[in-house]
């Protein structure tokens, strides 16, 4: 089944994006294996996983993608885009059965909220996911981080198109905990590693989280001072699919054992400095 009838019209769009970037390198990617591990930004996830089924699609590369979960029923039930048949869906238990895959993306808490017990649990998963990718002799293991590792996110500030976040300071050190774990883990395995950083998403049904404006009235109800932007701050703003399209990028273009940022055309420097 093609994804435009597993897909609503704004995922579609961000889903078929891809196949429009002109400097795409399809050969990179015929009849390879893509492992998306996916444990929080599940909606992340399946858009990235959509996009590669948009290239099969339109190019008939013969993508094989794997999705991993806790198991394979949470996956599986997670999302109708995951039921195409050149997807498979696994627990991290059962990557043993597979002997090889050529890449490997894990979406980790890109622009989703997370606790203290979330960030912690990241950590420990990416042990798991750097043990699987070195088992498997991926080329490359790329992580999506966010603007958050920077830590120079100001507090009640409407930070994304869904996403009203208080943005405390333990949690930007958090995904700084993540990306610094994905490092080391990746170093002692022995995988080749990329980190992209991306700025704050904007897209269609990106439901990174939700309900910012209920917190943000309940907020003023309780007297509290907000903002949707401060005027000696910048932020820059990135569409879904650009996000997509990095990550495309990422598993043969940038150069390896960097951290990139994903950002709009219109960026300044004191958006991340």
């Amino acid at each position: 089944m093609l994804i435009n009838n597993l897909f609503n019209e704004f995922q579609y769009d961000e889903a078929v994006a891809i196949t429009k970037v002109a400097k795409l390198n399809k050969d990179m990617l015929r009849e390879k294996r893509i492992i998306i591990a996916g444990l929080e930004s599940w909606t992340l996830t399946q858009q990235i996983v959509g996009s590669f089924l948009a290239l099969n699609d339109r190019f008939q590369l013969h993508i094989e993608v794997i999705v991993l979960g806790d198991n394979a029923r949470t996956v599986h039930e997670s999302s109708p885009i995951f039921l195409r048949e050149e997807v498979k869906c696994m627990g991290l238990d059962a990557v043993h059965c597979l002997n090889s895959a050529d890449y490997l993306v894990y979406t980790g808490i890109c622009n989703k909220k997370g606790s203290d017990a979330v960030i912690n649990g990241q950590v420990e998963d990416i042990e798991k996911v750097m043990e699987i990718a070195s088992w498997l002799q991926v080329k490359r293991a790329v992580l999506l981080s966010d603007y958050r590792a920077y830590q120079q996110v100001p507090r009640n500030v409407v930070v994304s198109e869904r996403e009203y976040s208080e943005q405390k300071l333990e949690r930007q050190t958090g995904v700084k905990r993540i990306e610094e774990a994905w490092r080391e883990k990746a170093d002692l395995s022995g995988v080749v590693w990329v980190i992209l950083r991306a700025a704050i998403g904007l897209g269609g049904c990106s439901d990174f989280d939700s309900h910012p404006l209920h917190e943000l009235f309940q907020k003023a109800g309780q007297g509290e001072e907000i903002s949707f932007a401060l005027n000696d701050n910048k932020y820059s703003f990135v569409a879904i699919h650009d996000i997509i399209s990095a990550t495309v990028f990422s598993l043969s273009e940038c150069k390896a054992g960097e951290c990139y940022n994903v950002v709009g055309e219109e960026a300044t420097v004191n958006s991340f400095d």
